[in-house]
């Protein structure tokens, strides 16, 4: 649950914070689109610090996001 926030954030405000498990700021994703006519694809999300990771399946992707980070 606290990606699925982190990812609401992220994708309201288009800016990376810290890690909502340590509170490092070393948090990556990446977005791989496999529909790009639906925008639909999947998104792996990790912090480097604390070894926490989750993918979440997405849809209708928001271009203006860049897909790594």
């Amino acid at each position: 649950m606290k990606w699925l926030n982190y990812l609401a954030n992220l994708f309201k405000s288009k800016t990376k914070a810290v890690c909502p498990f340590c509170g490092a700021d070393e948090v990556h994703y990446e977005i791989c689109i496999l529909l790009e006519e639906r925008a639909d694809g999947y998104m792996d999300i990790w912090c480097d610090a604390c070894h926490e990771r989750d993918s979440q399946s997405i849809r209708s992707f928001d271009d203006s996001i860049p897909r790594v980070a």
